[in-house]
């Protein structure tokens, strides 16, 4: 649980940093922006390896996207219930594979 909660965090402060510049939508390059960023964080931690780290951010990426979800979105207070479950099925599903 602590753990996850760290990932959680983590990902709250990657999308903070991304989320300066006012995205509408998501597109390759904010894509790939996000997931570096979020990738760089957690493994400046060195919790998780490379590979985990860049399956979580495919998976909140793709996650956010079936939930409609611009990047815009993910830092407003009404979605922080649901980036957390992104979050933590993400996480969880990392550590199942």
């Amino acid at each position: 649980m602590k753990r996850l909660k760290f990932y959680i965090s983590i990902a709250v402060v990657s999308i903070t940093l991304f989320s300066c510049k006012n995205y509408k939508e998501w597109t390759p390059e904010n894509e790939k922006e996000f997931k570096e960023s979020f990738q760089a964080e957690v493994q400046k931690d060195g919790s998780l390896n490379e590979e985990d780290a860049k399956f979580t951010a495919d998976c909140i990426v793709e996650k956010a996207k079936e939930k409609n979800l611009s990047p815009d979105d993910l830092e407003k207070p009404e979605n922080e219930a649901v980036f957390v479950e992104i979050v933590t099925k993400c996480t969880l599903d990392s550590q199942k594979k």
